[in-house]
């Protein structure tokens, strides 16, 4: 799928497509990938990537497995930090993020927390797509399968992915977040862009960072173009991600991203880990 038309750095004229037109187009595109995806699993029955049973539907995840992932039950309302009871959690209370809402279905667990670094650090891309179908289904149906309490919430005009440096992607081959927003963007038809926002400052890896040295970590880490600002003017954004920790690299994306003209961001991620990680 091709992404949004944003205008591209080097290029002198911004032009972008209306946003009616930038849906059309990705519907099209959309609709064709899901035939020959529909196409695949008849051909090649889906299996099971937990328990390695025939899945028995279009998707690489058996019902039954399905049901022992861990859900994100209650959380806070701002970051989705996962909490004992409804509300917003003291980081919020004591300094808001930019970002309106974090969107997660499930603690970062075993078993999900195993799918999603075999996918990150394995390569294993069909680990993604199951891991996209379940954020998507969530946002589709909230009150399904997933978070029974949870309301839908609001679809973006455009889906962004977290950008990786250029030397951690050169190492990692991929972008696990792009990878991501693309298959999300195939079951929503919500246009992408990849390119609009850019990690120009290489960072130390924040896995295993506090919150105070992640925030300081990330400082000026993200820049968007002046030439491509006004494609974000006044735009709902959904920036992707795989997993959100403190919230640090999230919301230093949505600051980037609000001073640049976005209307709203709100961060969709597959997992979410405790406030003590």
């Amino acid at each position: 799928m091709q992404d949004a038309s944003i205008p591209s750095i080097a290029g002198k004229q911004i032009h972008v497509k209306p946003q009616a037109q930038q849906r059309n187009q990705t519907q099209d595109q959309n609709l064709d990938q899901n035939r020959i995806q529909q196409l695949g699993f008849r051909l090649f029955p889906g299996v099971c990537l937990l328990c390695r049973q025939r899945s028995k539907r279009d998707f690489d995840l058996c019902p039954i497995c399905e049901a022992t992932l861990p859900l994100l039950e209650t959380a806070c309302s701002r970051c989705a930090a996962p909490l004992n009871h409804p509300g917003i959690c003291g980081y919020c209370q004591r300094k808001p993020p930019r970002f309106t809402a974090v969107v997660a279905p499930y603690r970062y667990q075993f078993p999900i927390d195993r799918i999603i670094q075999s996918f990150k650090y394995s390569g294993k891309f069909s680990h993604g797509r199951v891991l996209a179908s379940l954020l998507a289904e969530h946002l589709l149906h909230p009150g399904s399968t997933l978070n029974p309490n949870d309301a839908q919430p609001s679809m973006p005009d455009l889906l962004i992915p977290v950008p990786l440096h250029w030397r951690r992607q050169f190492r990692r081959g991929f972008n696990q977040a792009e990878l991501i927003a693309r298959e999300v963007s195939r079951h929503l038809n919500i246009p992408i862009n990849s390119h609009l926002i850019s990690r120009t400052r290489h960072t130390r890896v924040q896995e295993n960072l506090s919150r105070r040295k992640r925030q300081s970590n990330l400082a000026r880490a993200f820049t968007v173009d002046d030439h491509i600002k006004k494609g974000l003017e006044g735009l709902s954004i959904a920036v992707v991600d795989d997993v959100v920790t403190t919230g640090s690299t999230a919301d230093a994306v949505a600051s980037c991203l609000m001073r640049a003209g976005a209307k709203q961001v709100q961060i969709w991620a597959i997992a979410r880990t405790p406030l003590e990680k």
